[in-house]
């Protein structure tokens, strides 16, 4: 790309760093030892343009970046996330249940039948049990009743 600004890349940081400001990298101590000039492409492609799907930026064998898969999930992670759309289905009903009780406390008529309010609270039972199933967090999600 012409006028680009001269670029260079550290293996050791995984990082680019733009000439026009080496002297105040220096002057900081934070210049890497290892940094070497890249084509302003190869900035473009692994530090401006998005990863490719499924990929993140490495440092390859030659010490340039590269693109390698995604590492997969750990178990921890996994869970993370089981539990984060737990709570997502379970913060979704907090509303009706509150509704439910107060529409039960005032006397009048409920938006919810008896067996549809039961219903709700053993979908949401079986949601905060979800961690405690065998084979969490590769559980699958209990089914949404009908009627929500």
């Amino acid at each position: 790309m012409e006028n680009s600004p001269e670029m260079f890349f550290s293996a050791t940081a995984n990082a680019f760093y733009p000439s026009a400001f080496r002297a105040d990298y220096e002057a900081a101590g934070t210049w890497p030892e290892d940094a070497v000039a890249v084509p302003y492409s190869t900035f473009q492609e692994f530090a401006l343009d998005a990863a490719p799907a499924g990929k993140e930026r490495v440092v390859g064998p030659d010490g340039l970046p590269m693109w390698a898969d995604l590492p997969a999930p750990s178990v921890e992670q996994l869970a993370a996330a089981a539990r984060a759309e737990r709570d997502t289905a379970l913060k979704a009903t907090d509303w009706l249940v509150a509704r439910h009780r107060d529409e039960v406390d005032a006397g009048g008529k409920t938006a919810l039948t008896a067996d549809q309010f039961k219903a709700l609270l053993a979908y949401r039972k079986t949601l905060r049990d979800l961690p405690n199933k065998k084979g969490f967090p590769a559980v699958a999600m209990p089914k949404v009743p009908d009627f929500l």
